[in-house]
């Protein structure tokens, strides 16, 4: 699947296309293009390889909305994989709040990401796991993260979210719900343990929670989203 924004002769043009979810137009808000991704088929099964690549253009502003979760179901010694490539471009702004992944038991799920930034952009992205539907454990998850910003390395990192590991005090400690918001060409504001400040411009906040209404990034992200959108964050 991809989406391709670009701007030429101060006209917006938008280029879709269909995979395994497929993207449709929303009405825009503001000047903002809004794109909601569907599946077209049940995911995640055994042996899916969904490929995301999302392009903005310099001075483009995208939003992408996911009406509904996704479930990785049990695969039966099998796995699944989902990878996604966003690039950003100058002045470019990039918000994506993903709904929640439940990992069902027997899933085995690949999950990467490369987020890449030109200097002037901004992505927010946002990313809930569930491990376990009703009365179950979950599966075994790992996810690779590498971002760049300007040019720059600016996030690498690999977590190993299968059940022993998550039983570790230093992972999950038994927790079902893994929350993470991430900013690249800016900072979110605060400090504390849920908070890391990239050594370049960026931040990851984390939150692990029993379950995912105990989570307090839906409202963080959505006032991050909002002043970001706006326009009214101020490169740090």
């Amino acid at each position: 699947m991809r989406i391709d924004l670009s701007r030429s002769g101060g006209r917006r043009r938008l280029d879709l296309e269909a995979g395994a979810l497929r993207p449709f137009v929303l009405p825009d808000d503001d000047g903002v293009t809004r794109v909601a991704l569907v599946p077209a088929v049940a995911m995640l099964l055994a042996g899916d390889d969904v490929r995301i690549h999302v392009r903005v253009g310099a001075g483009c502003r995208l939003r992408i909305v996911e009406p509904a979760g996704t479930v990785a179901y049990a695969m039966r010694g099998g796995s699944a994989a989902r990878s996604i490539v966003a690039e950003v471009g100058p002045d470019a702004t990039l918000v994506w709040e993903a709904q929640p992944l439940v990992v069902a038991d027997g899933a085995r799920v690949a999950l990467d990401a490369v987020v890449d930034v030109a200097a002037g952009g901004r992505a927010l992205l946002r990313e809930p796991l569930l491990f376990g539907r009703s009365g179950e454990v979950g599966g075994d998850v790992v996810t690779r993260c590498r971002a760049r910003v300007a040019d720059r390395p600016a996030l690498v990192e690999e977590l190993d979210l299968s059940r022993p590991a998550r039983a570790s005090p230093i992972v999950l400690g038994g927790r079902r719900c893994m929350d993470t918001m991430t900013a690249l060409g800016w900072r979110l504001p605060g400090t504390g343990p849920s908070v890391l400040q990239l050594h370049g411009e960026g931040s990851v906040r984390r939150v692990l929670a029993g379950d995912l209404p105990q989570s307090p990034l839906p409202a963080a992200f959505a006032a991050a989203s909002e002043r970001l959108l706006a326009r009214q964050i101020k490169l740090q």
